[in-house]
């Protein structure tokens, strides 16, 4: 195990963020935002964002200048299992890291979202 994170989300506070303008567009993906608009499960997004935040605690970042959330994609594999898509500086981060295979695992309850990813 190269990094380990872990982040939780409040789904009530959640609701207030993705009403803001443009903090979906800042924070996912479009394929992410299609599958939200397909059936609008805010848990599915907290979820979501939560692994986005773990996966910058495993790579020892925070947004810093040149990361954005919109670099790390959370995907579902044809198992069901999330996994991750990094582009640009996160990517450059887990290479020179040497993480080469991310663990990811998301989950909701009524009142909260949280995600681990663990960088192997």
């Amino acid at each position: 195990m190269i990094g380990i994170g872990i982040d939780m989300v409040d789904l009530k506070r959640f609701e207030t963020l993705i009403i803001k303008r443009g903090f979906m567009e800042r924070c996912f993906c479009s394929s992410e935002i299609e599958y939200y608009n397909q059936y609008n499960r805010t848990s599915f997004l907290a979820g979501r964002f939560a692994a986005k935040e773990a996966t910058l605690k495993a790579l020892s970042i925070g947004l810093i200048n040149g990361v954005s959330l919109t670099d790390i994609e959370v995907i579902k594999l044809p198992s069901g299992a999330p996994s991750l898509i990094l582009k640009n500086l996160p990517l450059s981060i887990a290479e020179t890291l040497g993480i080469t295979k991310w663990h990811i695992s998301i989950s909701h309850t009524d009142t909260s979202a949280i995600s681990i990813a663990v960088g192997l």
